[in-house]
């Protein structure tokens, strides 16, 4: 319910909150926040960056400029679900 709000009111880019921390949190190994925060502020705005530049320069060739929420959410959206089966089979704690 929480996603659906912040993605309703501030669109598909806050989707990188909810993603980076639980990326961050399984690179890391640990549930250290004094680690996984940085970590994931600086995935956050790389993912971003990046996102934004996939979307201006090789995106735009082939079908026009692509908004950086929609590629986020084609690149973010399967990783999550992975993270959320891993999850419920009791394979990431």
């Amino acid at each position: 319910v929480s996603a659906s709000i912040i993605v309703s009111q501030f669109g598909v880019i806050g989707f990188l909150g909810l993603v980076t921390p639980h990326t961050a949190r399984f690179l890391l190994k640990t549930s250290d926040n004094r680690l996984v925060i940085p970590l994931a502020m600086a995935l956050g705005s790389l993912l971003l960056f990046t996102t934004d530049t996939l979307s201006r320069s090789l995106v735009a060739r082939v079908v026009g400029e692509v908004p950086a929420g929609a590629v986020i959410s084609a690149i973010g959206a399967p990783f999550f679900l992975v993270l959320l089966v891993r999850r419920f089979r009791g394979g990431f704690t």
